[in-house]
């Protein structure tokens, strides 16, 4: 991208979030029974606002969710035959992406948690390619959140977003923005 200043250091920064995703963590069993979920999250603490990092590096944590999502599967399916357990990819806000595991009452909720697209997206060919990626069933869904109408309409960067109102019953009102896509990907 032209004018994007240059990482310094940045094969140091290559090799060190290469070998944090090499580091497969099991799912919290104990945080699981108590609260019905689990989750991995990248640390992508640089680049988690607007920012997406590097092409590399973001294929490096793809890779790092497909295998973790292989390990936990094996793990989760031992104690919790009936689980949710999907990868999150967000797009363009990819400092979001994650592992997500439910059972329970979380089942349902992770099922809705997000909306579907009108128009169905591939997982794009930049992660489709990484081994792994062809085991599990992608879709693409809208990634929408809810902000306080005041909140919203004073913000320029939400209001130039897709955006509805919004009432849940017994709540108040609230703008639903479009914040981008969310390819959710799970075993088939």
């Amino acid at each position: 991208m032209a004018g994007r200043k240059k990482i310094r250091g940045f094969s140091r920064h290559l090799r060190r979030h290469q070998r944090w995703a090499r580091q497969l963590s099991t799912p919290d069993f104990s945080h699981l029974a108590a609260y019905h979920y689990d989750h991995q999250k990248l640390g992508l603490n640089l680049w988690f606002g607007h920012e997406k990092p590097p092409l590399v590096i973001r294929r490096v944590w793809v890779a790092y969710l497909l295998a973790l999502h292989s390990y936990w599967q094996q793990e989760l399916q031992a104690r919790h035959p009936q689980h949710y357990l999907a990868i999150w990819l967000f797009e363009p806000d990819f400092g979001h992406s994650q592992l997500v595991a439910g059972v329970g009452e979380r089942l349902d909720y992770y099922e809705n948690t997000f909306a579907r697209a009108n128009q169905p997206l591939p997982l794009p060919a930049t992660y489709a390619s990484l081994p792994g990626a062809a085991d599990l069933e992608w879709t693409c869904q809208v990634h929408l959140e809810g902000f306080d109408p005041e909140d919203f309409k004073n913000s320029r960067r939400l209001s130039a977003k897709k955006h509805k109102l919004y009432q849940a019953p017994g709540c108040e009102e609230m703008v639903l923005v479009e914040l981008g896509h969310v390819w959710v990907g799970r075993a088939r």
